[in-house]
């Protein structure tokens, strides 16, 4: 079933501790090389503290994330890909448009998202609240 996903995903997002566990894979660089076997080229990879890793097909960026100390990482990853989601919205992007996303672009969707989870990992309530989302500018 994770095989079909990829193989039908436009956006394949995943930390180092999924990608150990499903492909016995280290590194973001091994992981990329198996996801695009199955046709997505448009992949994160998320590795807590040691940042974010984007491919695409036309460039690979690594972003760094901020240094905080965790009070709890639960939901940390669904953070994540809310705002990932999110910032997708924002920045009016569709799947027809991944294709020739620039960097600028993906670099605010990342950030959103970067922004979301760090914003989870700092407090007990494991989720967005309202004030972060009134406050938030991408």
């Amino acid at each position: 079933m994770i095989k079909e996903n990829l193989e039908i995903a436009d956006i394949v997002k995943g930390s180092n501790e999924d990608f150990q566990l499903i492909f016995d894979s280290n590194s973001a660089l091994d992981t990329n090389e198996i996801v695009k076997q199955y046709g997505c080229h448009n992949f994160i990879y998320t590795a807590n503290k040691y940042g974010v890793n984007l491919f695409t097909p036309d460039f690979h960026k690594v972003f760094d994330v901020p240094r905080i100390t965790p009070v709890s990482t639960v939901g940390a990853g669904d953070s994540f890909n809310a705002g990932l989601i999110y910032g997708l919205i924002k920045q009016n992007v569709y799947a027809s448009d991944l294709e020739n996303m620039s960097l600028e672009v993906w670099r605010k969707v990342i950030y959103c998202a970067i922004s979301f989870a760090t914003h989870v990992c700092c407090s007990y309530d494991n989720f967005i609240n309202d004030e972060f989302i009134s406050s938030f500018d991408m």
